[in-house]
């Protein structure tokens, strides 16, 4: 039985609807400092009582753990007197620098001109950048040219990983102030967020090119099982598919470490994702523009100018995260991941390693090394590492290490830094799953429940082969490479994540009832039993079972 001690002083958070095991090496090292970088860039632009997050390691598995701008390691059982923060608030240096920033973000609401930032100039700039990198064809390389665009692919996904966290603050502020001020006002988390429903198509994979290659099949009349057949259909398919495919081949799709798969490594993927209708954006707005009027009902006169802002201001931000998600960090990844399988493969061909996976235990330095034909750890090492990472994953690990720490008097806090403050543990507790003590009990999104056979899977691909229109997915947590099962699935249900997880967000997205962070659900359902979704309730109950 392993020890779980926490990584450092205080209390520390897992990632559990991102990641489900012990992760490979490279992505340790990388995660953690653009992670680190990344949020204090963004704590410090945006008034942040917190220094930035940090991220640490215990047999594998991340934990995360906000550090305080003063005396990180201490802790104590109880919340700072509230004279001392009265004053450190107001007289510390590094304290008064936060409620500027603070200050000067809400009045200008900085978000908007990062937004635009974003779209306008590093999306475009970054769409280039990953272009340039992927020009050069591993397969064709010298080994040590392949060892130099690996440490090439190792920077640009450093640099990717910083901005995408830094991103942070003007994706999830302006949703944070929205849930805040909603709270103020006696307004449901739920309801709010589903007020957002239709502002994020980068969640859903929307591309043009994607919609024009669901009308030339639908137009056929065939129904093509593989990309070939796909290309069959005429010159103006192959086009459409290439260039689909161009900049989104090696997007990693079933995971964010290494070792997940990219779309390119997918063809059934990309195949289903034709074949699947893709959400009406107009029912979808007209939804959320229902919600959104039913809660400007609900909030004072005087505040209602405001809450129009604030929600303008969420929907603007809330597609940020997924869209630049896309670039900055699954593209760069995945490039990483095309390079490391070429120095697996020819690794393997010499009897460095006994597997090309194994690659995915070495950092990328010690594979340059070794293409190179420099030291680096053998293949027996390799193989022991592999073995550790999967004994490592296959053990629970906790929800949270360490004591609990508590939060400082808000009274004592002057308004521009508790309300940023405010925003974000809004968005924290909206990501988190939810601890319910109810057998198959969640977080429900949606407004009716769902009657449906249940299909249970682990991994996409098993739940692309095995799902029929209409049935429940019900699966440990998603990511995009479920996009194209949800958009034919009747229900969901899924043992990880909260209110802004990848499934909550699809859920409501595409006006599929589900149930987030139900635990054990993977195990208490059985394949094919009849199930009732239930998202007013937010549980979910198996009405006739397999036997």
């Amino acid at each position: 039985m392993r020890s779980w001690d926490p990584p450092g002083p205080g209390e520390w958070s897992a990632l559990t609807d991102h990641f489900d095991g012990s992760l490979t090496p490279s992505y340790r090292a990388v995660f953690k400092e653009g992670f680190e970088a990344g949020t204090a860039a963004a704590y410090a632009r945006y008034g942040v009582l917190v220094d930035h997050l940090r991220a640490d390691f215990v047999h594998g598995h991340m934990y995360l753990r906000p550090i305080p701008l003063v005396m990180p390691d201490r802790v104590t059982k109880r919340p700072p007197p509230t004279a001392i923060v009265w004053l450190m608030c107001r007289v510390h240096p590094a304290f008064r620098r936060r409620n500027r920033a603070a200050r000067d973000a809400l009045a200008e609401r900085r978000w908007l001109a990062d937004n635009r930032r974003w779209y306008e100039e590093q999306r475009p700039a970054w769409i280039e950048r990953n272009r340039a990198l992927q020009q050069e064809a591993p397969d064709g390389l010298s080994d040590d040219d392949l060892a130099g665009h690996l440490q090439r692919g190792l920077e640009n996904w450093r640099a990717g990983y910083v901005l995408h966290f830094e991103l942070h603050g003007p994706d999830l502020v302006p949703l944070g102030l929205l849930l805040a001020r909603g709270a103020d006002w006696g307004l449901p988390t739920d309801e709010l967020l589903d007020a957002l429903q239709g502002a994020s198509p980068s969640s859903t994979g929307h591309a043009p090119e994607l919609d024009e290659l669901r009308k030339l099949v639908a137009s056929s009349g065939s129904t093509p099982v593989s990309l070939d057949d796909v290309r069959a259909l005429g010159p103006d398919a192959a086009e459409l598919l290439d260039r689909y495919l161009a900049d989104r081949g090696w997007r990693m799709t079933t995971s964010y470490d290494l070792d997940g798969r990219a779309l390119a490594e997918l063809p059934e993927l990309t195949v289903a994702a034709m074949l699947t209708a893709p959400p009406d954006p107009e029912k979808t707005r007209a939804r959320a523009d229902a919600v959104a009027a039913a809660l400007r009902e609900q909030v004072p006169d005087d505040g209602r100018v405001e809450f129009d802002q604030l929600l303008e201001d969420a929907r603007l931000a809330y597609g940020l995260r997924d869209d630049n998600g896309m670039y900055t960090a699954a593209w760069p990844v995945g490039l990483v991941r095309r390079a490391m399988l070429e120095a697996g493969t020819r690794l393997t061909a010499r009897g460095a390693l006994t597997e090309p996976d194994h690659v995915f235990e070495l950092e990328i330095a010690e594979a340059a090394d070794l293409l190179r034909g420099g030291r680096g750890p053998s293949a027996r090492e390799a193989e022991s590492r592999a073995a550790h990472r999967r004994a490592e994953s296959a053990e629970p690990a906790p929800v949270t290490l360490g004591p609990p720490e508590p939060l400082p008097p808000f009274n004592a806090i002057p308004r521009p830094l508790l309300l940023v403050g405010r925003a974000i543990l809004a968005t924290r507790d909206a990501m988190l799953t939810g601890a319910t003590d109810r057998p198959l009990g969640g977080t429900g999104i949606g407004d009716a429940p769902y009657q449906g056979c249940a299909r249970v899977a682990r991994q996409a691909e098993d739940a692309i082969v095995r799902m029929e229109p209409g049935d429940v997915l019900v699966t440990p947590t998603t990511t995009p490479a479920f996009n194209a099962v949800l958009a034919i699935a009747g229900g969901l249900v899924v043992e990880e994540g909260g209110l802004v997880s990848h499934a909550a967000v699809m859920a409501r997205e595409l006006g599929i009832p589900a149930v987030v962070g139900v635990a054990g659900a993977v195990d208490a359902i059985a394949d094919g039993a009849t199930v009732e979704v239930d998202p007013c309730a937010g549980r979910v109950r198996v009405l006739t079972s397999t036997e």
